[in-house]
């Protein structure tokens, strides 16, 4: 049981997504696009957003959301979604992201195009589009490859006509994220499609706190405003894990939008890179965190990806071990089977409304506590200060945890 109980103790780590698991998360996801479809398209969610782009500290592209409210030949009052990301990808080119979308109050597709552009090299480029429209009752999906002829296919599955389709980060699921309740701990869940795969998917948010978002000063050596209240909305769109904070007003406009991707499986210790569009008022997030933190989001990347050996040398298992009483050999080798086990199981993570947590935690989620020169406590900063914590030490330049939040 020894083992169980240290292993378990991640769960607290994020204390407002850990009381976001409620079983009627799916109801609720559906309660909100019902609400939406017996309203007409909202006014308040038209018009253009212009967010730059930062990966780390470099300025590297532009993220342009663009809402229209129009009226089809048939009368029917819908959105009209022209959304872009752009990317500069260093030594190669610039990639594109575009989504052009109409659709329904209740953000149901009624047509959507998805259009990539990405370079491989001198001259190279990959371009492939994907258009999802309706037709003889059924969800027809065409894809275009480069130069290639369209191929057009019906998809299969249980789908609903009313399925919300997912072009993370941009599109339908963005606009959703914006219209979440500003209820704390709110978690929701709605059947989806992943438009770039085919696949059925699901699009999960939940609210897990609000922070103050610092503003630049208005003129050079001038004094700060006060700091914006942002709302914090996690979301998971099929594999995209993204972290918006907005505005808390009914329109819920997107302030920063961060996306994580996943370190790769054979990069042990690498962190998945983060993307950060973020509206040019505020401060730029901490790109540089303290060497407790990062080793805890180096932790965290690891966690979720599923990744034991990074995990594995995140942690002083020697010391997690004689924390929990310590014992023979064979416990011994027991203890970090479990316990790295129970860690990487992002699966059971996700289940429990976790998995977007880890993967998109930022120095900016943490605050620190010296306990000793070589010792520093690291807590959430939506925890209280006797809640869940890690604790890292310095063992000659090289930082670990030995203890995991209880």
């Amino acid at each position: 049981m020894r083992q169980l109980v240290v292993a378990a103790a991640l769960v607290g780590l994020l204390a407002p997504a850990a009381r976001a698991q409620q079983p009627s998360a799916r109801e609720a996801g559906e309660a909100l696009r019902a609400s939406l479809g017996q309203a007409p398209p909202r006014a308040d969610l038209a018009g253009s957003l212009r967010l730059p782009v930062h990966i780390g500290e470099a300025r590297s592209g532009v993220l342009v959301l663009r809402t229209e409210l129009v009226t089809t030949a048939d009368g029917t009052p819908i959105y009209r979604l022209q959304d872009r990301l752009e990317v500069e990808l260093a030594g190669l080119g610039v990639a594109f992201l575009t989504v052009r979308a109409d659709l329904r109050a209740d953000l149901t597709a009624v047509e959507v195009v998805l259009e990539t552009e990405e370079p491989r090299g001198t001259g190279a480029v990959s371009r492939q589009r994907v258009r999802l429209h309706r037709g003889d009752g059924r969800w027809l999906r065409e894809v275009t490859r480069g130069e290639a002829a369209p191929v057009e296919t019906p998809l299969e599955g249980d789908l609903p006509p009313n399925v919300l389709v997912l072009t993370p980060p941009l599109g339908a699921g963005e606009r959703l994220a914006r219209l979440v309740p500003n209820e704390l701990g709110k978690l929701l869940s709605v059947q989806a499609l992943d438009l770039e795969t085919g696949l059925p998917a699901t699009w999960r948010a939940w609210v897990e706190d609000r922070r103050p978002l610092a503003l630049l000063p208005t003129a050079p050596g001038g004094a700060a405003a006060e700091p914006l209240d942002a709302l914090v909305v996690l979301r998971q769109e099929s594999a995209a894990s993204l972290a918006t904070l907005r505005d808390p007003a009914a329109a819920g406009t997107p302030w920063r939008v961060t996306r994580h991707v996943e370190p790769r499986p054979d990069a042990p210790g690498a962190q998945g890179p983060r993307l950060v569009a973020q509206d040019a008022r505020f401060a730029p997030p901490a790109t540089d965190p303290p060497p407790a933190v990062a080793r805890v989001l180096v932790l965290l990347r690891a966690t979720a990806s599923g990744n034991r050996e990074a995990a594995r040398e995140s942690l002083d298992l020697d010391a997690l071990w004689s924390a929990v009483g310590g014992g023979s050999g064979a416990e011994r080798a027991a203890f970090e089977a479990v316990l790295l086990e129970r860690l990487t199981d992002s699966a059971w993570l996700r289940d429990r409304g976790l998995l977007v947590s880890l993967l998109t935690a930022s120095a900016d989620d943490f605050v620190t506590e010296t306990l000793a020169p070589d010792r520093v406590r690291v807590r959430p900063r939506a925890a209280p200060p006797e809640g869940p914590s890690f604790v890292v030490v310095d063992q000659g330049g090289r930082w670990r945890v030995v203890d995991l939040p209880r």
